[in-house]
């Protein structure tokens, strides 16, 4: 399971300027305003996009049975956590992208919603190598 969480994080690390720093002791992270906490204390894989709180933790949510079949699983949540959202709710993607809307479950509908980049928790910096 960790090995997965750790090929992931590398992965991103390879291919942006991210660096993850492991802490043991959440106490002890004071020095990090910004950082993740990866828990599974909920059913599903499941991270917000961009930091919720200033100063406090991004809690990404990997459930052991349904997160950890695949590394993809493990680094879509922890883009997410560092500001990526799907294509499909980008104000352009109408120029990219064909959506089946019939394919996308009831459930699932908020994907419909388009984000406007000023509202959602990201960095302005980029994350990506250029």
């Amino acid at each position: 399971m960790n090995d997965l969480l750790t090929k992931a994080m590398d992965t991103i690390s390879r291919h942006s300027c991210v660096t993850f720093v492991r802490v043991r002791n959440a106490t002890r992270c004071c020095r990090h305003t910004s950082y993740m906490r990866v828990t599974a204390e909920r059913p599903g894989c499941h991270s917000p996009v961009g930091r919720e709180y200033a100063g406090g933790p991004t809690v990404v949510n990997l459930d052991p049975e349904k997160c950890f079949r695949k590394v993809g699983h493990i680094l879509h949540e922890l883009l997410h956590a560092l500001g990526r959202n799907h294509v499909m709710t980008r104000t352009d993607r109408g120029e990219y992208v064909d959506i089946l809307w019939e394919n996308i479950n009831e459930g699932k509908s908020f994907h419909r919603r388009l984000w406007v980049r000023n509202r959602v928790a990201i960095s302005p910096v980029s994350i990506t190598r250029t």
